[in-house]
């Protein structure tokens, strides 16, 4: 089973009780936007995509500060819940992340919270094109940062993650898709990678959506 197979049957299967753990999660969640709220250097920042949204904590955090937020995410079971919990407060489709179905520049952020760390680097190169291609000002990954340690093994063992090459590998594709990179520790294994998008309005990278299967 591929990746993204695997990944989808995993989280599909966790769904019901991923809400649970969420605790652990959220603090840190709520100062990484913060700190992309405080660093949009007076740009109004109004709306906001969440990539790989599973249940929806991510775009909940968002929504508490920005009017308007969709989350995206390709497990339906996962959707459920997330349409549950934020019911009236986020948007919420069933979208494949390499191949958004927004024109350019449909939000000012595009965000993604403990999903690219899951990726190969070509498949997380990809999504992070489109992140760059849907957002006018700003991207905001929240994933690990280099610390390594036994609950991190757990966890990337269980998901079949790729920590080390995402550790190596995210500084320069980040740079790659914007500029301004600033990495924010949030807790002992977690960060904020803030970044700004560079060029005019709806200039972001490729002007049109890549083709999908």
């Amino acid at each position: 089973m591929d990746d993204e197979r695997y990944a989808r049957c995993f989280f599909a299967a966790v769904a019901p009780a991923y809400p649970l753990v969420e605790w652990l999660f959220r603090a840190s969640y709520r100062r990484a936007v913060e700190l992309l709220v405080a660093g949009a250097g007076g740009v109004p920042l109004h709306s906001a995509l969440d990539v790989g949204t599973g249940t929806g904590l991510l775009a909940g955090v968002l929504a508490e500060r920005l009017p308007a937020v969709t989350g995206v995410d390709t497990v339906p079971a996962m959707l459920r819940v997330a349409r549950r919990r934020h019911h009236g407060r986020v948007s919420f489709l069933e979208m494949d992340a390499t191949c958004l179905d927004f024109p350019p520049a449909s939000f000012d952020v595009a965000a993604a919270g403990l999903v690219l760390h899951g990726m190969a680097g070509a498949r997380r190169q990809a999504v992070l094109e489109e992140m760059r291609r849907v957002a006018r000002h700003r991207l905001l990954v929240i994933d690990y940062i280099p610390h390594r340690n036994p609950l991190v093994q757990a966890i990337e063992f269980v998901e079949r993650g790729h920590y080390r090459e995402f550790i190596a590998e995210i500084p320069d594709q980040l740079r790659w898709v914007g500029t301004d990179l600033s990495i924010h520790p949030l807790n002992p294994v977690l960060g904020a990678y803030l970044v700004r998008l560079g060029g005019q309005e709806g200039d972001n990278g490729r002007a049109e959506r890549r083709e999908c299967p």
